[in-house]
């Protein structure tokens, strides 16, 4: 692991940051719709939530880079998981 100087910034051997790694045994299943529904809320509030309507919670969670593929990152589950 890698910590940058001046910052809480820690990376793997990969160059990928601890909250950008793919959790292989987290599903959609996995993520609090109802707590994505009011991030998108307070977001929006602040003028700072693209447009979301329509969209799946996959589609929500790509648009805010919380995927990689098919996959869930780390950090929605911390933010988002059950």
């Amino acid at each position: 692991m890698k910590i940058h100087k001046g910052s809480v910034r820690a990376q793997d051997k990969s160059g990928k940051t601890w909250n950008d790694v793919i959790e292989e045994g987290v599903f959609i299943k996995d993520i609090n719709e109802e707590s994505i529904v009011k991030f998108i809320e307070d977001s929006k509030e602040k003028g700072r939530m693209p447009e979301t309507k329509g969209l799946s919670t996959f589609q929500i969670l790509e648009k805010l880079k919380l995927t990689a593929g098919k996959k869930l990152k780390r950090a929605a589950i911390i933010m988002f998981g059950k």
